[in-house]
């Protein structure tokens, strides 16, 4: 049985190394500093490739006739959107994590929006979701270890004030997580190797006291 001592140099050493690690800290596409209206989302924005369908725009600004993309705003002005066919994504070289994001219809009330996350070809997640087109609505995923996210949508009902039509959704403020590393840092090996000498201190310790 572990003697007071171990328990701790246990203790003590474990808080060290939780507090000498990094947490990956989230960061948010909001795709208002992107200047143009209604074009595509260029590849490097926010460290992702986006598909070529998706687009942004100031959501404030479109014409004048009532729409969903409006109440999509959640941040300043601008909203991406899927412009025209379907599926759009966006992905990445390296993995991470897709906290969540908000998402309006276009178009329709109860818009279905499915959406599904990738690591390689292989399909890790998938969520389906309704949406209204009066107001936006925040969903989470909290999907780790990803590279590709892939929205598809169908079906709804058409919202009366609105006159246009189709299955198009608008998407703001996306959370992010870069993947935090797998390899410990120099500071954590550092940290392991004081926890291990001062563990093997105290079995001496103790052995010697009870000698």
């Amino acid at each position: 049985m572990l003697k007071k001592s171990w328990y701790v140099a246990i203790l003590l050493a474990t808080a060290l190394l939780v507090a000498a690690t990094p947490a990956a800290q989230a960061f948010i596409i909001n795709f208002d500093d992107l200047t143009g209206h209604r074009t595509h989302v260029p590849n490097g924005y926010g460290g992702m490739t986006w598909s070529s369908d998706f687009w942004y725009m100031n959501g404030n600004n479109y014409p004048t006739y009532p729409n969903g993309y409006e109440p999509g705003v959640v941040s300043q002005t601008n909203i991406a959107y899927r412009a025209f066919s379907d599926p759009v994504s966006f992905s990445s070289d390296s993995k991470f994590t897709f906290n969540s994001a908000y998402f309006t219809g276009a178009w329709n009330d109860g818009l279905e929006i499915t959406a599904k996350g990738y690591d390689g070809s292989t399909m890790m997640n998938e969520k389906t979701f309704l949406v209204d087109a009066d107001h936006h609505t925040l969903v989470e995923f909290n999907w780790e270890g990803i590279d590709k996210v892939e929205f598809s949508s169908t079906g709804g009902i058409h919202h009366d004030a609105y006159p246009g039509h189709g299955t198009h959704f608008a998407m703001d403020d996306l959370s992010i997580n870069e993947q935090q590393q797998v390899l410990p840092e120099p500071t954590s090996i550092l940290i392991w190797g004081m926890m291990a000498f001062g563990m093997t201190a105290c079995l001496w310790r103790e052995r010697r006291a009870s000698a």
